[in-house]
């Protein structure tokens, strides 16, 4: 499957080592990505079941598709993945007949997604056009661990309903506050430290600009885009979350130890005190 070439220029030019004017949050993202990629290669494709992440990611993806349960409607219904990065959730949604389209901002993720999705549409651009990289109507957009990476959450999230069909529903999930602070501290020094409480920002040069959110922050972002019955609940607590130190990944088996973790986060997003620090919030709503 070849991949849909529709990067700005802006976008080809960072790939390239360039110096593209743009936001800086993009560019840290981006630039982390890529070195990512160029660094650790074989643990950032990590599902090619030779990664070192692989079990641990598996078991991530296994817990969102747990929590979106029975959302997304049934095959094949056509599925739009924004932010896919390698192919993470397109494989799985491939290999259960639906239909899907994945856009990605980083070329190395989506030459990946190539090779576990090989039946995926995948068209490298950036998500803030969105409403001119695809010319269809979805049944269902999934877009995990994406807003928090954009400057503009509202502007990609003005476009969606455009694209989706009446009812459809939309997957999200982004970094949540205070979790995702207690959770990764690492690399903030002490005016980082200072933005993230005042700002609610994880910022390392060239490597990160992550916006978190309150449930509250984010409820109010998808009502102002217009989606309805939304829903929003704590994820992420001990797979990379506050309280990874439980978790052990090198004893990760694909049975009893992985089932005991996943009983274990759906315990700790229902316990009183406990349920607001996740290290993401994920969030499903419809449009109109």
């Amino acid at each position: 499957m070849s991949i849909e070439d529709r990067a700005p220029a802006w976008l080809v030019a960072l790939h390239d080592g360039g110096e593209p004017e743009i936001a800086e949050q993009l560019r840290f993202n981006l630039r982390g990505m890529l070195a990512g990629w160029r660094q650790w290669p074989r643990a950032m494709d990590f599902l090619d079941p030779e990664s070192p992440n692989h079990a641990w990611k598996a078991l991530m993806t296994r817990l969102y598709r747990q929590q979106m349960g029975n959302v997304l409607p049934p095959a094949p219904a056509r599925v739009l993945d924004l932010a896919c990065g390698s192919g993470r959730m397109l494989a799985p949604l491939l290999a259960a007949g639906y239909a899907v389209t994945g856009i990605d901002a980083t070329r190395p993720s989506l030459e990946a997604a190539a090779r576990h999705a090989p039946g995926a549409r995948l068209i490298w651009g950036d998500v803030a056009d969105v409403g001119q990289l695809v010319d269809e109507r979805f049944d269902a957009v999934v877009a995990l661990e994406l807003l928090c990476y954009v400057p503009d959450p509202r502007g990609v999230l003005a476009q969606l309903p455009a694209l989706m069909e009446p009812g459809a529903p939309l997957v999200l999930s982004v970094e949540a506050w205070p979790g995702a602070f207690l959770a990764d501290p690492h690399g903030l020094d002490g005016a980082a430290v200072q933005r993230a409480l005042t700002r609610h920002e994880l910022v390392e040069p060239d490597v990160r600009h992550v916006r978190c959110y309150t449930a509250g922050d984010l409820e109010l972002l998808l009502e102002g885009a217009g989606f309805v019955d939304i829903r929003i609940a704590g994820t992420h607590y001990v797979l990379d979350g506050p309280l990874a130190a439980l978790a052990d990944p090198d004893r990760l088996d694909g049975g009893p130890y992985d089932e005991g973790l996943l009983a274990l986060e759906e315990s700790l997003a229902t316990d009183a005190t406990l349920a607001g620090l996740p290290r993401a919030w994920i969030a499903t709503a419809r449009s109109r």
